[in-house]
Order: C-alpha cells, then structure tokens, then sequence
C-alpha cells in the first residue's frame, strides 16, 4: 500500500478515502487543508459562480404585443 503525504502540510494521507482534491490543482489534501482558505486556494470561486450564472441564465427578450 503506497502512503501519500498532503501536499500542503506533509502529513501522512493513509486512508486513500481522506485523500480530497481542490479545483486549484492540488491533487493530494488532507482532511484538515482540504478549505480553500487553509491552503491558499488560487482558484476564484466568486469569477467562476458569476460565470456559471451568465451561460445558464440567457437573456429573454419579449417581442412587441400585436394589437388585434
């Protein structure tokens, strides 16, 4: 069995089922730096949210009423 080390704090990762992985590219976290604020996460999850938010929510746009 290979035994991994986080790759922010170098604990030893022995349950491969406590290994976690951040959207920065961290692949290897342990259950304690697995926050994005206790790693020093580069990823903006705001920008990424908004982002999501425009491509779902097209802009609907109601043509004129034609009066009979």
């Amino acid at each position: 069995m290979v035994i991994k080390k986080c790759k922010h704090c170098k604990n030893k990762i022995t349950n491969p089922l406590l290994k976690f992985i951040c959207k920065c590219g961290i692949n290897d976290l342990c259950s304690l730096c697995k926050y994005p604020n206790l790693h020093n996460c580069t990823f903006d999850r705001v920008k990424a949210n908004q982002q999501k938010l425009e491509t779902d929510n097209k802009k609907i746009e109601v043509g004129k009423v034609q009066k009979i």
